[in-house]
């Protein structure tokens, strides 16, 4: 998952406040221009200052998080710019990758893949939903073998779904079904051997996602969302 494994990190708090708002910017709990401040950070997850401070940093460093000087941080405001990047990118890899992994995932993992995509297809709770799509997206890539794309992969997939989030309580009901029959498709192209279907398929589903999500952010200013997390004054 794209996310800090706390049982690998030399220091176990920092991963867990990491991991904690990095979630909570997904979700939108932490909408795209909300400003974020240390102390806030500290208080929320019970912890000193120094575990808030790194877990920030990190946030920064995956370009999450931008520094406001004297103030803090913000959370990355997303524009259509940005979304058509992003797509053009996820476009660029992923349907390589999607073949890739049809020729080279195990037995193990392309069994693994397709009770993933059963647990998508039986879930109700959207926020689960986004999670489990966004674990198919990592596990494509990890059965590639493709070490160096995993991390360029989740982050571009981490971003769409904040989008998406950060916008609608829940997706539209044609992009959900859309999603949800090609992710059958590509966990059954995994399984029988099939690069073809499998690139299709990927390239399909994010051609859909992405008219989808630009046509709800085309006329939503997603990056003058200036609100604060904190009740207290700073």
């Amino acid at each position: 998952m794209p996310s800090i494994d706390v049982a690998e990190f030399a220091d176990s708090l920092v991963a867990s406040v990491y991991n904690q708002v990095r979630e909570d910017i997904l979700l939108a709990r932490l909408a795209p221009g909300a400003l974020v401040f240390e102390a806030d950070v500290a208080r929320r997850f019970e912890v000193s200052k120094t575990p808030a401070r790194e877990a920030l940093r990190l946030l920064v460093g995956d370009g999450i998080l931008q520094v406001m000087p004297r103030r803090g941080y913000v959370v990355r405001p997303v524009g259509l710019g940005d979304l058509v990047e992003v797509f053009r990118l996820r476009l660029f890899l992923e349907p390589g990758l999607a073949a890739d992994a049809a020729g080279r995932a195990t037995e193990e993992q392309a069994h693994a893949l397709e009770e993933l995509v059963a647990r998508y297809v039986a879930e109700q709770d959207w926020q689960r939903q986004v999670r489990l799509a966004m674990r198919i997206h990592h596990d494509i890539v990890l059965a590639t073998g493709n070490k160096r794309a995993v991390p360029i992969v989740d982050s571009l997939v981490f971003e769409a779904h904040r989008v998406w989030m950060s916008l609608s309580a829940s997706p539209p009901r044609a992009a959900y079904e859309h999603a949800r029959d090609r992710y059958q498709d590509i966990a059954t192209a995994v399984r029988d051997r099939d690069p073809d279907t499998a690139s299709a398929r990927m390239r399909d589903m994010l051609t859909a996602a992405q008219r989808h999500l630009i046509s709800i952010a085309g006329g939503i200013p997603l990056d003058d969302a200036a609100l604060s997390w904190s009740t207290g004054n700073h």
